[in-house]
């Protein structure tokens, strides 16, 4: 892979929802440890510190972005509905280069995080690799991507 993750947008409200409901679980978590740690009189030393809500919510969102946004599971639970693109789609390609005149076979494979993505698109001649993307959901019978 010759390409470079890149940020995408997509419009769905979940992409700052989700940050809140991180918050809150990070916030809970952190009181949870602390409440743990008085009841068993235990302390940890000066040098490791308790996590703090940062700590806990940067190691959470670092799971969720790579991995657990994926559950269906958690995706019902935190109302998820931005798309799972990523996969290898096969095709074929007609352009207007040519007045439509040519079918070009298409390969095209897409990997993404919940933060980032990169489109890989491969002919017999030529490949290129996305530089930036949008999905949008909304107001679309089925999530639509352009990216360049």
């Amino acid at each position: 892979m010759k390409g470079k993750f890149h940020s995408y947008s997509c419009d769905t409200k979940d992409r700052y929802a989700v940050h809140i409901y991180l918050i809150i679980i990070s916030i809970g978590l952190t009181f949870i440890i602390q409440l743990i740690l008085n009841t068993l009189d235990r302390e940890i030393p000066w040098w490791l510190g308790v996590p703090g809500i940062f700590g806990i919510y940067g190691s959470i969102y670092y799971f969720f972005a790579n991995f657990l946004w994926k559950c269906s599971f958690l995706r019902v639970i935190f109302f998820i509905k931005t798309p799972i693109v990523a996969g290898v789609y096969c095709g074929i390609l007609r352009s207007s280069h040519d007045k439509f005149g040519s079918d070009k076979k298409i390969d095209i494979e897409i990997w993404q995080s919940w933060g980032k993505i990169l489109i890989s698109l491969k002919t017999e001649s030529s490949q290129s690799f996305s530089h930036t993307c949008s999905i949008a959901v909304e107001d679309h019978p089925i999530p639509t991507i352009s990216y360049l």
